[in-house]
This record gives structure tokens, C-alpha cells and sequence, in this order.
């Protein structure tokens, strides 16, 4: 969904490097994500991006956006690991249906 897309491009955890080991998804989405984006499963009421609680994104709309970024949210691929992008859209699909 393009609503996902229009986030800050200063938002998302301040290039801090993703660890070896892959946190769960609401892990990840609290550090990387919480600054810019509502999630109440999170408790976290970021205002720079769309509230995910209204917006109930698909899993692959999640995984393609954090992943790639695009329209203001940067691209997370080099900060996350593909399983904890995997993990934060699993979590906030799970937690918006």
C-alpha cells in the first residue's frame, strides 16, 4: 500500500548495524520503526508515519517497504537481516488483523 510509504527519512533506529543473532519482530519494530509509526501491540505511537493499527498492511507490504523503503521511508536491507525484516512484518501483520 503506497499510505505505507510516506514515513520520515530521518526516522529508524540512526544507522545502528542489525547484531548477529535476529531479534523477534516486536523487537526490531520497536527499535527501528516506533519512532515514525503507530502500533499499539508495541505501544508505540510514532506521528511521522502511517498509524499501522489504521492502516492494517499486508505481511508483503510490510516485508517490501521496510526492505526497500520508498516515498520518504528509508530502505532498512542494510540494517536489518532478512530474518528480522521477515519477523517485524510477521508482527506487525499478526498484531494489525
Amino acid at each position: 500500500m503506497a499510505a505505507v510509504a510516506v514515513l520520515a527519512a530521518g526516522c529508524g533506529g540512526g544507522g545502528i548495524e542489525s547484531p548477529a543473532t535476529p531479534r523477534d519482530g516486536k523487537t526490531v519494530f520497536t527499535e527501528y520503526c516506533g519512532a515514525c509509526h503507530t502500533l499499539s501491540a508495541a505501544g508505540a505511537d510514532g506521528g511521522a508515519g502511517p498509524n499501522l493499527d489504521d492502516l492494517k498492511p499486508e505481511r508483503e507490504t510490510v516485508a517490501a517497504q521496510v526492505r526497500d523503503g520508498g516515498g520518504g521511508m528509508p530502505a532498512f536491507s542494510n540494517k536489518l537481516s532478512a530474518a528480522e525484516i521477515d519477523a517485524v512484518a510477521d508482527f506487525v501483520a499478526s498484531t494489525t488483523r
